[in-house]
């Protein structure tokens, strides 16, 4: 086994450990990290765990990888990228179409808003009536990152899913979904290693 395969291995054991203590990390192997979500800590293990096994299946030799599951997300590379204003599209997710129903479509604009209304909060819910919102931006942004991010992330989900009944946006650092049927729960983890 290489340094470096033995840092992944050990980075791994360290995210699944830390699931059930903290629901937000990041390692630089070692370094201690920050923790908000809205999943409980054995959920949130269970989420990394799960993510980590599919991670050495699916990259088993990768200097980087990135998972998300509908639950979690992990991210490991042998470069930084903490701090990083990432925008690029890596889900999106549009549900059933209520055509143009006048009152749902403002309401879900209504819910969405209140997501983006700058309270300086990473993990953020909103209600609007029947919708349901939850917006998270990865904890290394600043808050005018995650602002920043959280519009564009809104901007394009609702261009995307203009008549959708739910829908679901993840950025590289952030993500906003919303859901006329009931809560949606996220844990978001982001873990990087250096060799």
């Amino acid at each position: 086994m290489t340094p470096y395969e033995s840092n992944v291995n050990s980075l791994f054991t360290a995210i699944v450990d830390s699931a059930s203590v903290c629901k937000f990390n990041k390692f630089a192997i070692s370094s201690p990290g920050y923790s908000q979500s809205d999943l409980s800590s054995s959920d949130c293990k269970v989420c990394v765990t799960n993510s980590v096994s599919q991670l050495k299946a699916i990259c088993p030799l990768s200097t980087g990888g990135t998972i998300l599951l509908d639950g979690c997300f992990v991210k490991y590379d042998n470069t930084t990228f903490f701090g990083d204003d990432d925008k690029v599209e890596t889900l999106k997710r549009c549900g059933p179409s209520v055509g143009y129903n006048s009152e749902v479509l403002n309401r879900i604009d209504s819910a969405l808003a209140t997501l983006i209304a700058g309270n300086g909060q990473y993990y953020r819910v909103g209600d609007y009536g029947s919708v349901h919102g939850v917006a998270q931006c990865v904890q290394d942004l600043s808050e005018t990152q995650c602002e920043d991010c959280l519009s564009e992330a809104f901007g394009r989900l609702r261009s995307e899913c203009a008549t959708s009944a739910w829908g679901d946006m993840y950025l590289g650092k952030c993500y906003i979904r919303y859901d006329d049927q009931g809560k949606v729960l996220i844990c978001l983890q982001v873990q990087s290693t250096h060799v």
